[in-house]
Formats: C-alpha cells, structure tokens, sequence
C-alpha cells in the first residue's frame, strides 16, 4: 500500500472516533487510576505497534463512548489490555467496538519483554 492509500485508509477510520474527546496519534496516554501493570502493558504494546509503522492512538473514545486502551488507524484495530477483566466485558466489547479487538493479558504483556511483574506487583 502507498503512502497516499495508506493516507486514505487512516482518515477512512479515523471516523470511528468521537471527535468531542482529544486524540493524538504517536501519544501514550495513562490513567493513574489504573494499576502500573496495566500501563507499562499498554506502553509495550503501543511503542511495539509504532515501531512496526502502524499510527497508534491510545485511550480513544469511539462513537457510541466505548473507550479502547490502543487502537491502530492503519488496520481499524483496539487492543485491550486486561487484568481481571470478566469474559462478559470481552465479549461486550467485541460486540461494540467499530472494529477488530484484541485482548492481551497485561502479566503476559510484561513476561515477553523480560520484566519480572513480581518486582512490580507488591
């Protein structure tokens, strides 16, 4: 895909987002209401995604309000990345995200790219 089609494809999807809430691409939003296992996840994942080339978006809100941890405007795809999140929020969100949903267990997240969450987790 060329840079003009990929151009393309990005604005396509960027109108999946509700444009009252601000959103920047390449920025890594966190909430300190989150644990930190949560956002150093969410941080490998997104600095991952834009290492690959793909425009990385982080806590976006999407028309009808669900709110994705990452989302890729390349391919139209959130990433969630979980804790103790129930099977009913998963399945919740796949039915109400305007695209692809991936789930990723934070702990997981974590062990792959060598950080031991024991050190982290009191």
């Amino acid at each position: 895909m060329g840079n003009k089609e990929r151009q393309l494809t990005i604005n396509e999807n960027l109108k999946n987002l509700d444009t009252c809430y601000h959103f920047k691409e390449g920025v890594i939003k966190i909430n300190k209401h989150n644990t930190m296992i949560h956002e150093l996840g969410k941080f490998l994942v997104a600095y991952e995604l834009m290492k690959n080339g793909f425009s990385v978006y982080t806590e976006v809100i999407f028309k009808g309000s669900m709110r994705a941890d990452i989302w890729t405007a390349n391919d139209n795809h959130a990433y969630e990345i979980t804790n103790t999140e129930s099977k009913e929020s998963m399945i919740n969100k796949e039915d109400k995200y305007p695209c692809k949903v991936s789930f990723l267990k934070a702990d997981d997240v974590l062990r792959q790219n060598g950080i031991d969450i024991k050190e982290i987790r009191p």
